[in-house]
């Protein structure tokens, strides 16, 4: 009896945990809700005012658009850190000219944060 509700107990674990990863990877699977997502958080960061945020959604919207098309090519390697990397130059030119000096401080130590929360994942 006790044998049954370790199991009982492991089976409903198990599935928890298996519907928890699939929600997890379907929440940002769009280039729109990956860029009000965060935008919303640079919202918050950095205090935008609706023409910057409507900006910034614009250029989030296209860079993940971009690395989408990227991540579906058939190129090799090579080829697409290199587009990669433009693309993210791109992106840091058209949010530096968005942004005021003060946020633009303020974003790279967000972007920073985000990067070391990711590596300790």
């Amino acid at each position: 009896m006790i044998k049954t509700f370790y199991l009982f107990g492991i089976m409903v674990l198990l599935s928890l945990s298996s519907q928890a990863q699939n929600t997890s990877s379907k929440r940002l699977d769009t280039p729109e809700k990956k860029a009000t997502f965060l935008v919303r958080d640079l919202q918050n960061k950095i205090m935008l005012n609706d023409q910057q945020k409507d900006s910034l959604f614009a250029i989030f919207r296209l860079q993940f658009k971009l690395a989408d098309s990227l991540k579906k090519s058939q190129n090799d390697g090579t080829a697409k850190r290199q587009y990669l990397q433009s693309i993210l130059a791109s992106t840091k030119g058209r949010i530096d000219s968005v942004l005021t000096k003060d946020q633009r401080v303020l974003f790279y130590q967000w972007k920073s944060n985000r990067k070391s929360l990711k590596s300790k994942l």
